[in-house]
């Protein structure tokens, strides 16, 4: 017999998380759990709309998962694709993906195998890309860099507007003549605008991502062929259907792939496998996840296709309580996986 456990956290930042699309300065989300047989997968559901990640908000993602205990309560299933057919009708897909992903911890748990080797994952670390906002200064910028390499990280990704992109990036370059640097736009500039991407090339980025907005995809293939840096697409790819379009056609060298936005792994495993057939690198996103979100984004990251750092740092670097124990720590630029049974990680209660 299946119980749903829903909780609802509300969890500040440390500080502001400015980005062009809006700014967070707390983490409404809801862990989600599944219970059989005395034991428990945890799942989270936290969708971003107020920021511009997808339409959907927590409002609507609260009254799906309260809608779904009619479904599940009392109710037995024989595994996961079982599941995922009941769940199926849910129009969220953060709330399906948050029943599922409970569902995949929990079948782990009951097997006594990490969820990352269930997945099919075979690199026991992954390194993560810390994920910096806008700031109103390349000195401000520049010293939340320094902190951040402070922590240990050697990979970041900057928030960037078209205008400022270049001073800014130039001088965290500077500063930081080693530093792995990325670049995220949010779909924010405009393909008239192709001179001033171009321009980026010469600071040795590892990819930008999602230069002009999903309604502008095809410029994005078509800047490829003018600049060198990577590009990587990311609010262009929606849902299962954009994911596997983009992937089909190639439309850029990286895809951003999240769990929450695909509707569950078990579509993310399908997109994968597209994926790898078809010579498109993989990069796993973060949606500012609790450790909970954090530890099945680490073990759908240890994937081989998955070749492109993702937004993965540690949650204790944006939220005020990770809430979970034990607590992801960072070694050497890396999150080790753990070989514990499921994620890994339990919640704190509040």
């Amino acid at each position: 017999m299946t119980e749903l456990v829903l909780d609802p956290r509300d969890i500040p930042l440390r500080q502001p998380f400015v980005t062009p699309r809006g700014t967070l300065t707390h983490r409404r989300l809801i862990l989600v759990g599944l219970a059989a047989d005395q034991t428990v997968g945890w799942g989270e559901c936290g969708p971003l709309g107020s920021i511009g990640v997808r339409s959907e908000t927590i409002e609507a993602a609260t009254q799906a998962l309260s809608a779904s205990r009619v479904l599940l309560e009392g109710s037995t299933f024989s595994g996961i694709d079982e599941l995922g057919q009941a769940i199926s009708k849910i129009a969220s897909a953060s709330t399906r993906a948050a029943i599922e992903t409970a569902a995949w911890d929990l079948t782990a748990r009951l097997a006594g195998q990490p969820l990352w080797s269930v997945l099919g994952g075979n690199r026991l670390e992954v390194v993560p890309v810390a994920s910096i906002g806008l700031h109103p200064s390349p000195d401000l910028l520049c010293e939340e860099v320094a902190e951040t390499v402070a922590e240990g990280y050697g990979f970041v990704k900057l928030k960037v507007q078209p205008e400022t992109a270049g001073t800014m990036v130039q001088a965290v370059r500077e500063r930081f003549p080693q530093l792995r640097i990325a670049l995220d736009a949010n779909g924010t500039y405009f393909p008239d605008q192709r001179s001033r991407l171009e321009q980026l090339d010469t600071f040795d980025l590892e990819f930008i991502e999602q230069p002009f907005d999903r309604e502008h995809t095809a410029q994005i293939t078509e800047l490829g062929k003018f600049i060198q840096t990577p590009l990587c697409l990311d609010e262009s790819v929606r849902d299962v259907e954009e994911a596997a379009q983009h992937i089909s056609q190639r439309s850029a060298p990286i895809i951003n792939l999240r769990t929450a936005l695909v509707g569950g792994h078990r579509q993310l495993l399908a997109l994968h496998q597209l994926a790898v057939e078809a010579g498109v690198r993989l990069r796993c996103g973060g949606l500012l996840e609790t450790g909970i979100g954090r530890a099945h984004n680490l073990a759908v990251a240890s994937l081989p296709g998955f070749s492109v750092p993702g937004d993965l740092a540690l949650p204790s670097r944006y939220l005020t309580d990770d809430i979970v124990e034990p607590a992801w720590s960072l070694e050497a630029g890396a999150v080790r996986l753990r070989s514990t049974p499921g994620i890994g990680v339990d919640p704190r209660p509040r």
